[in-house]
């Protein structure tokens, strides 16, 4: 990383210690709140402090971690400072600096900056390989859950070096068990006998009687042709990925819609039907990617 020369407040006469880094930056910081945001420091303190070196009168602790990783770190522990961590190359060393250091307050910072909604979007293989390697249950299951939607096979971010095989093993199986899953939902819906009494009722007298999906009715029916059709490219969509978001795209489902109207007796019904049975399959999806991620995901 790029040097990043210390600025106020990490800066002369400012502090009563010196942090230096390891590429000669040093930070002047105040002892007395790196000793409320870190136990770490709060021990350090409490011991004899070592001499002053140079021209510095004040004590120099050497520290590992270069100039722009604790400028990141010391500003997310100071009231007025909170810098925007962007980058998850960044993210990751300030992390393992945070726990190193027991800042609970920065870690709880950069876990949110990790899995907020624009970072599981772009990069959930990285949230995930980075939760893994700190044994980060809660974000690494979210993390999971955003690569339903991404091909992952062909992709390669440096965090994977420190994956274990056993961990990308596990997000595998993962993504597997979900499609299975879906697709037995969606096959299921093709078929008559379960019960549901808020099930969108798929029906259509031209393709022989009533039906009602996830949960039916005893009967002689058939899905409605528009039900069917979904059915059949859902699935061939979920094979490629297992939460396709063209699964749920608007030209995906208006070409549903477009099927549904050629028939005298849908076309008045099908938008509705649909977006009523797509607001269950998002719930199924949730329900099936957090039970799988419980049964799977190891850390």
């Amino acid at each position: 990383m790029p040097t990043t020369v210390p600025s106020k407040p990490f800066v002369a006469p400012e502090g009563d210690v010196i942090l230096r880094t390891s590429d000669q930056q040093d930070f002047h910081v105040v002892k007395a709140t790196l000793a409320i945001k870190s136990s770490f420091f709060e021990s350090m303190f409490s011991l004899p402090q070592p001499e002053s070196q140079g021209d510095s009168a004040l004590p120099v602790i050497p520290i590992i971690e270069d100039s722009t990783t604790l400028d990141t770190l010391l500003r997310l522990c100071y009231p007025d400072e909170k810098p925007a961590v962007s980058d998850e190359g960044l993210a990751e060393t300030v992390l393992a600096a945070a726990l190193k250091y027991d800042m609970m307050v920065v870690v709880q910072e950069i876990c949110r900056v990790l899995v907020s909604e624009s970072t599981l979007e772009t990069q959930p293989l990285r949230v995930y390989a980075i939760a893994c390697r700190y044994k980060l249950k809660d974000e690494a299951h979210l993390a999971a859950k955003a690569t339903l939607k991404v091909a992952i096979e062909d992709i390669y971010v440096p965090e994977l070096d420190f994956l274990s095989a056993s961990s990308y093993f596990y997000l595998l199986k993962y993504r597997r068990r979900v499609a299975a899953d879906i697709d037995a939902v969606l096959l299921q819906s093709l078929q008559i006998g379960a019960k549901d009494a808020d099930a969108a009722k798929l029906w259509c007298p031209c393709q022989g009687g009533g039906h009602s999906m996830f949960n039916f009715r005893v009967c002689k029916a058939e899905c409605a042709k528009f039900w069917d059709v979904f059915v059949s490219r859902a699935r061939d969509l979920i094979r490629v990925l297992p939460c396709n978001p063209e699964l749920f795209s608007q030209t995906f489902l208006c070409e549903i819609i477009k099927i549904g109207k050629e028939c005298k007796d849908c076309r008045g019904s099908v938008a509705a039907l649909l977006n009523v049975s797509i607001e269950k399959l998002h719930a199924i999806y949730d329900k099936k990617a957090e039970s799988a991620a419980l049964d799977l995901l190891k850390l």
